[in-house]
């Protein structure tokens, strides 16, 4: 859900518009740093407070359990923003609540619009988000783009490393 793609005629929609701009913006600045720090950049240098609904408050949770890489909230892709995104790879995660539902076509739209820019989009239903759904939907996110990012691979090689460089010293 997050934020309104477009600015609307009212008080919170003008305050609405501005947090939009104002996150276009640090996204911006924050994007050298992004790249040059993926995927160990810490998601709390973003200095907005961006609102979440309570199943984006799950996902959050479950995104940063797992330790999946999508670090940016409300990120923009042309005139929208991806709830949960991974900048870098093209990977975002939208979570869909009941305003969802409400304009199937114009959801449709949007979401083709965002996949022409060459990103992937995962979509959580809200009732996922209360059944620990979300969990293994992340985790699939997780197996399919980002298996060599992982500690347990690093750990493995490791190991692997440790067992290699201890045989070549029985060996001399």
């Amino acid at each position: 859900m997050g934020l309104p793609d477009k600015k609307e005629d009212t008080l919170q929609g003008i305050i609405t518009y501005e947090l939009r701009e104002a996150i276009r913006s640090q996204y911006k600045l924050l994007m050298p740093f992004i790249e040059k720090y993926y995927p160990c950049y810490d998601p709390y240098i973003f200095d907005f407070d961006i609102p979440l609904t309570p199943i984006e408050e799950n996902v959050w949770t479950d995104i940063r359990f797992t330790g999946l890489p999508i670090k940016c909230m409300q990120f923009p892709v042309k005139q929208y923003f991806i709830d949960f995104a991974d900048p870098i790879k093209n990977i975002g995660i939208e979570v869909d609540g009941r305003r969802y539902h409400t304009d199937k076509d114009k959801d449709r739209k949007r979401q083709e619009e965002i996949e022409a820019e060459g990103w992937t989009i995962y979509r959580i239903e809200g009732w996922q988000t209360v059944r620990e759904c979300s969990e293994g939907i992340i985790r699939y996110i997780q197996d399919k783009h980002y298996q060599n990012l992982y500690l347990h691979n690093y750990i493995s090689k490791l190991k692997k490393d440790a067992t290699d460089a201890e045989n070549k010293i029985h060996q001399t």
